[in-house]
């Protein structure tokens, strides 16, 4: 009543709840920066362990890269040879069906 005659009736409940609201949204913040905190430790972890394997896979990928190289190079000439070969036999099968077919 006190209020209603100074002429702010429902300041001071309003103060009460405002304290309440600021009070659970500091909470929340906490709650948030803890969160925060967390998923930062997980990312952290997360990637040291990307780099161990990328340290523990280098070596190794150095080492597959030249024998990837000479794989490409072999399978080039395969491929050159198969070619090749397969233009021999049709020309073979052609001079057999037509044996006076010109050289």
């Amino acid at each position: 009543m006190e209020e209603r005659k100074q002429g702010i009736e429902g300041y001071f409940s309003t103060q009460e709840r405002l304290e309440e609201l600021s009070t659970m949204k500091m909470e929340q913040d906490e709650l948030k920066g803890k969160t925060l905190d967390e998923i930062t430790g997980l990312i952290k972890t997360l990637n040291n362990r990307i780099a161990s394997k990328k340290a523990e896979l280098d070596p190794l990928l150095k080492e597959v890269k030249p024998l990837r190289a000479r794989i490409q190079v072999k399978s080039s000439f395969f491929c050159l040879l198969k070619d090749k070969n397969l233009f021999r036999n049709y020309n073979r099968n052609i001079k057999q069906k037509n044996p006076n077919m010109m050289h």
